[in-house]
């Protein structure tokens, strides 16, 4: 329980913790356990503070350590990956491997490196780039930074030796969501896979069975009740040699009716303006300049008879909303009737046990929590006005009711005008 308190692979003027205990121990296992399950080594845990790398003092540097440690490893056990964490300056411990770009790590047996790293969410430490305005598309800034080159120039394999999240702030939930894209191949905000014909995302381990702790674990404090939201995010980047392995062919199993997440429901979110998109020739482009494919879905019943979304009494929109995300769609089409923006329109059909942050809306207000809740979780909205009246979508030919006082073509503009000023700077992107 000292790893807090432990910078470096050894403890300076320890008389028993040197190096070369430490590679009497990793040999001692390599041996004991030659022929096992095991299949890796990850050489030391989280490097830290005065570790350095590439910096040519012995006593600090980490990569020529790993070095002597992993041919040591070999010599007996030549079947094992060595598995080498990054230093910690400038981002989680261990988390920083800048250095193999011009310092690799080259043992006497090829193609046995295996370069790791651990990735958190703000629940462990509020690191600068949870602050950034502009968060979440930085992440892959400082993700290609401390590791991802390595994978994209296929210098040799990474290791997510640890993540996890806890969804105690409102960054969590986008960060994990990114995350997983990542680690899945999608290093760039284009949404593009980058992964080559026959190649896997990045290798992982989650943080971690237990529960407690910063994080949190997959199992709750009984030790035998899985964290099914958190399962259900991970799953995604399962890959299919996973999904060959585990069979994974059960249906899509939503969080418990009665849970609610602790993600913030902001009514907008300011940090989508990075998603406002334009157009040039034939191609949808990002903010950036990057092209962007729009693959929705389409939730229907704004413009019914029942003023709501389809749904809502058998489960949460959370829930709902969140199983969008993970099965890859990155927008929702919510369509709805001018005669559901009234004050006086009544919502119905919702149950209001499972969905109890809908109680007492209005529609409109139903509308903003739905928006509100699609940015938090990184997906986009496009309204289509479907109908004047509701459920009235048979009997209309023209964007108005001719001869209908108050569904006019000036109400259809003024409208639209107001849906505008409601949701600019929200993950809306478009006015079907």
């Amino acid at each position: 329980s000292n790893y807090t308190r432990e910078p470096l692979w050894y403890i300076p003027n320890d008389p028993y913790y040197t190096e070369e205990r430490m590679i009497a121990d990793w040999v001692m296992l390599a041996k004991r356990y030659a022929g096992s399950t095991v299949i890796g080594a990850d050489l030391w845990n989280e490097p830290k503070e005065i570790s350095s790398w590439g910096s040519g003092d012995l006593s600090t540097d980490w990569n020529k350590a790993a070095e002597r440690i992993g041919n040591a490893i070999l010599e007996v056990n030549p079947d094992w990956l060595i598995i080498v964490e990054g230093i910690g300056t400038g981002t989680w411990w261990g988390g920083n491997l800048q250095g193999v770009a011009k310092h690799p790590v080259v043992l006497k047996i090829p193609n046995k490196v295996v370069y790791s790293v651990h990735e958190y969410c703000q629940d462990v430490s509020n690191q600068t780039w949870f602050l950034d305005p502009v968060f979440p598309i930085n992440l892959r800034d400082v993700w290609e930074r401390n590791f991802g080159y390595i994978v994209r120039e296929q210098i040799a394999p990474v290791w997510v030796g640890e993540f996890g999240t806890a969804f105690r702030y409102r960054t969590d939930l986008p960060w994990l969501l990114h995350w997983i894209k990542y680690i899945n191949g999608e290093y760039s905000v284009d949404g593009v896979n980058e992964l080559p014909p026959g190649h896997e995302g990045i290798s992982w381990a989650f943080w971690s069975i237990a529960p407690g702790g910063d994080t949190g674990g997959i199992l709750k404090e009984d030790w035998l009740t899985v964290e099914s939201e958190k399962l259900a995010y991970i799953t995604a980047a399962m890959g299919s040699t996973a999904i060959a392995t585990f069979n994974r062919s059960e249906p899509f199993v939503p969080p418990p009716a009665n849970k609610t997440s602790v993600v913030p429901m902001p009514t907008y979110m300011p940090t989508m303006r990075p998603f406002a998109l334009s157009t040039s020739g034939n191609q949808i482009l990002t903010a950036q300049g990057f092209p962007i494919r729009i693959t929705g879905i389409n939730w229907y019943g704004f413009e019914s008879v029942a003023n709501i979304p389809q749904g809502l009494w058998l489960r949460t929109y959370k829930s709902i909303m969140e199983q969008v995300k993970i099965l890859g769609f990155n927008t929702i089409r919510i369509t709805f009737s001018s005669e559901m923006l009234r004050s006086d329109s009544v919502a119905m059909g919702i149950d209001y046990y499972r969905n109890p942050e809908l109680q007492g809306l209005s529609p409109l207000q139903c509308m903003d929590v739905f928006i509100g809740y699609a940015g938090s979780i990184g997906l986009r909205v496009i309204l289509s006005r479907f109908t004047s009246k509701t459920g009235n979508i048979l009997n209309e030919r023209l964007w108005y009711i001719p001869g209908d006082s108050y569904y006019t073509p000036e109400r259809f503009q003024v409208d639209w005008v107001n849906l505008a000023s409601r949701y600019e700077g929200s993950a809306v992107i478009g006015a079907d």
